[in-house]
């Protein structure tokens, strides 16, 4: 019978992995690279390129906005796979997939091989995991997959440790938190100290048998753990804040606006969001029948008294999916992927909460059929729904900055021109002297050494290629008449009105007019 369990349970496992990676690679690298992970890619481009992997570089200076785990999974693939919009997004999708196993064990040691399954299934197929530039999923060059592997690690370490006692597992707890810290900073340390915290205390008020409050000294014997967490978590990251602060001296004003700023003010008006914003993310990541499920696994694991190891680990994630969504909402700022981590723990919830509902009905047969059925319709229609997704080209799905750089790369015989190109970008401005947006930086950094200053005279003769913001000046020049001018879309009003002067017979116009 043990037999049988353990090849259910590899089957199942195999088939989470199996799925998962389907969609997070499926056209994974189909479109640009585009915002956030076009920033990481260009620090992830100089670290190969350069050797500079420490201090992360990006506009010739330290790019402090992020620590380097940020930037090194990227430069990794980058080294191994070559440059490519598939290699940068491939860690966070190898993560991805990952995260989904790793949940899968986890939540069908608390509630069986079938609610593990679900409860993967039930993040490996959401909207919210799998959106483009939404929720910064695996299928973005982005870190969230890495940080939610850290803060799950951290977790099962946790527990690990209050199950044994043994401090090696604390150790590995503390090891994972900091991870999360070079990620993304302080906020993963936080999560953990919040959600631990409120675990010790329910621990403790149980070991002690009181219905009311903790005694002072319980309270901050409840919080050692907590505090172990939170330094294990900061104990990398320090490090790094200092190192940046003594390298820029704007290094201090840059963090208090993205942590104090963010947090009280907002960073900008599209991000102050009202106080619904996260629960309807839910319903787009879940639907409402999902969050009708969860609130009932929300209430089996902190209404019920845990019994033995496994109802005190379901507890645990239920505190760490409510904590995550309670210090996500103090921010002024709301952002979907502020509340990624939680997603793998409110999926373990909504899979309690469906075995509770079918423990219920199980007493009678052809209900207990009719509900199986009914999972497993929905579990299918969530991966069709996944699968189609990962067909359908994002926006943008190509930019024409890949496309000149793909050709010039691909015409050595051609000359490059660009305006400024040659002079040290300023911070009000991208790109070389003047306004690119981050993902088209990325490209124009590939075809850097091909570039030369724009000269009075084009040669009478060869192949020419101009990327200007003066075409019409331009024009009017000796040699330039002929070319053909092709002008560069733009993402929004903040970018330079860019044009390609094309003399290499229409090529580069060609590839531009393909997209």
């Amino acid at each position: 019978m043990g037999t049988v369990k353990t090849l259910v349970c590899a089957a199942a496992l195999f088939a989470v992995l199996a799925i998962s990676s389907i969609i997070n690679f499926s056209n994974l690298g189909a479109s640009s690279l585009f915002s956030d992970e076009a920033i990481y890619a260009v620090s992830a481009h100089n670290a190969v390129t350069h050797g500079q992997w420490y201090p992360s570089v990006y506009q010739h200076a330290p790019y402090s906005w992020k620590p380097p785990l940020a930037v090194w999974p990227v430069a990794a693939s980058f080294s191994m796979f070559g440059e490519s919009a598939f290699s940068d997004r491939a860690p966070s999708a190898f993560l991805g997939v990952l995260d989904a196993g790793i949940l899968f064990v986890c939540a069908s040691w608390m509630l069986g091989p079938a609610y593990g399954f679900l409860a993967a299934m039930l993040l490996a197929t959401s909207p919210a995991w799998l959106a483009w530039h939404g929720w910064h999923g695996p299928r973005q060059g982005v870190t969230e997959p890495l940080f939610c592997l850290c803060l799950m690690a951290a977790l099962v370490f946790y527990q690990k440790y209050r199950d044994v006692r043994a401090r090696k597992w604390l150790l590995a707890a503390c090891v994972a938190a900091a991870c999360s810290g070079l990620c993304k900073g302080l906020v993963g340390p936080v999560f953990l100290f919040f959600a631990t915290a409120a675990n010790e205390w329910s621990r403790r008020r149980e070991e002690r048998g009181k219905q009311g409050a903790d005694s002072g000294r319980t309270v901050l014997s409840a919080l050692q753990v907590p505090a172990l967490l939170l330094l294990g978590g900061i104990s990398l990251y320090l490090p790094w804040a200092l190192d940046n602060a003594l390298r820029d001296p704007g290094f201090l004003a840059q963090m208090y606006r993205d942590v104090v700023v963010r947090l009280v003010h907002g960073l900008e008006p599209a991000h102050v969001s009202g106080p619904l914003f996260y629960p309807q993310l839910l319903v787009d990541a879940f639907g409402w029948p999902g969050l009708l499920v969860m609130a009932v696994g929300l209430a089996v694991a902190l209404l019920q008294p845990p019994q033995n190891d496994r109802a005190r680990a379901l507890r645990l994630t239920a505190l760490w999916g409510l904590i995550v969504l309670a210090v996500a909402s103090c921010s002024v700022s709301k952002l979907p992927w502020y509340v990624t981590p939680a997603l793998p723990a409110l999926a373990v919830m909504i899979a309690a909460g469906t075995r509770a509902l079918v423990a219920r009905i199980a007493i009678d047969r052809r209900l207990a059929m009719l509900a199986v059925a009914a999972i497993g319709v929905t579990l299918g229609d969530r991966v069709w729904a996944a699968w189609n997704s990962t067909q359908v080209a994002y926006t943008p799905r190509k930019i024409q900055m890949q496309a000149l750089a793909q050709a010039i790369r691909r015409m050595p015989e051609a000359r490059f021109y660009s305006d400024n190109f040659d002079k040290a970008p300023t911070p009000s401005l991208a790109g070389w002297n003047m306004y690119f947006r981050e993902w088209n930086e990325y490209y124009l950094e590939q075809i850097e050494y091909r570039v030369q200053a724009i000269p009075d005279r084009l040669p009478a003769d060869g192949c020419d290629v101009v990327l200007t913001d003066r075409a019409e000046e331009l024009l009017r020049r000796p040699g330039f008449a002929d070319a053909q001018v092709i002008p560069i879309t733009r993402y929004d009003e903040r970018e330079g009105h860019f044009a390609v002067l094309d003399r290499c017979n229409g090529r580069i116009e060609a590839e531009l007019r393909a997209l």
